[in-house]
């Protein structure tokens, strides 16, 4: 294989690994987002919008 060759292969596997490391961290972020919004209750309302602004 060339040089040319493997820094290529080399390239391939660094992005490789990389975007399974974010999506896992992204898994991890959506799963913690999903918990967060599961302990809002339905339909509660948002005090914001009830104060004139």
């Amino acid at each position: 294989m060339s040089s040319y060759e493997e820094k290529k292969q080399k390239r391939i596997e660094y992005y490789k690994e990389k975007a399974e490391k974010l999506e896992q961290e992204s898994d991890r972020l959506a799963g913690e987002s999903k918990r967060m919004m599961d302990a809002i209750p339905t339909g509660q309302l948002c005090p914001s919008r009830f104060r004139g602004q």
